[in-house]
């Protein structure tokens, strides 16, 4: 589990979270970061959540961790309406969009590299996919002015 996550969930700072627990506020610092904790440490955070040790060190799963992308995506953006949009507002349609793709690829790379920096590789998929979006709102694009006749 994510430490950072479960200290927010119950509205402690770091500092609550180092006094409850009875290590440094540099150490919870530390493990939110990514770093390993030792034992003694796991075991004294696990006890100020009142939760066991492997489930604290859970991690979550690929396709978890696929679907918070997937559902914080569809809170930024309403994508099946895009296209439509693109050819309705012509270019200034296409930037907007652009800018758009910018932020939310930012976003998630803002995501991935604060709670899961050892999967930044994983990022390749949404830019994958953001390329994508943007390649289809092009195409509807130049579709739409060769067929009002604007070459």
């Amino acid at each position: 589990m994510d430490l950072k996550t479960l200290r927010q969930d119950k509205n402690w700072s770091q500092e609550q979270l180092a006094e409850i627990s009875g290590v440094s506020v540099r150490t919870i610092q530390r493990v939110e970061k990514g770093e390993n904790p030792g034992t003694e440490t796991l075991k004294a955070i696990a006890a100020a959540f009142d939760i066991s040790v492997a489930e604290l060190q859970k991690e979550p799963s690929l396709a978890e961790q696929f679907d918070e992308m997937r559902s914080q995506l569809d809170d930024i953006s309403m994508i099946g309406n895009s296209f439509r949009a693109t050819a309705k507002h012509g270019w200034k349609g296409l930037f907007a969009h652009i800018g758009v793709f910018i932020a939310i690829i930012s976003w998630i790379l803002f995501l991935v590299e604060t709670y899961y920096p050892e999967k930044i590789k994983f990022v390749g998929v949404p830019a994958a996919i953001g390329l994508w979006f943007l390649w289809e709102h092009l195409s509807a694009l130049l579709h739409h002015d060769r067929k009002n006749g604007q070459d």
